[in-house]
């Protein structure tokens, strides 16, 4: 699983859980997961485009709303040229 964040754990609210819940699901599940921190406005497009394609990820979760208008369009993207990678958005519409 790829995690991708806004910002960091620092914050305590929304970008915090999403760190322990990847870490618990890593320990818990025994997954391999990547967490994207402080992903800029400018870059997030090519984050997420690189871990949807890389092929190394099942799940590319993406937590903030200001992800909303990138992600669906690379996951569209993503499905149309058969990759398996799945997306979850959260908060989402």
């Amino acid at each position: 699983m790829a995690l991708v964040l806004g910002g960091d754990e620092t914050d305590l609210g929304f970008n915090y859980v999403a760190i322990q819940a990847a870490n618990q699901i890593a320990s818990r599940y025994g997954w391999n997961v990547s967490i994207s921190r402080d992903v800029s406005y400018s870059d997030q497009g090519g984050v997420i485009t690189s871990l949807a394609q890389s092929g190394r990820y099942d799940l590319v979760w993406v937590v903030g709303n200001q992800f909303i208008g990138t992600t669906e369009p690379i996951a569209n993207q993503s499905y149309g040229a058969g990759l398996k990678t799945l997306f979850a958005q959260v908060p989402s519409y």
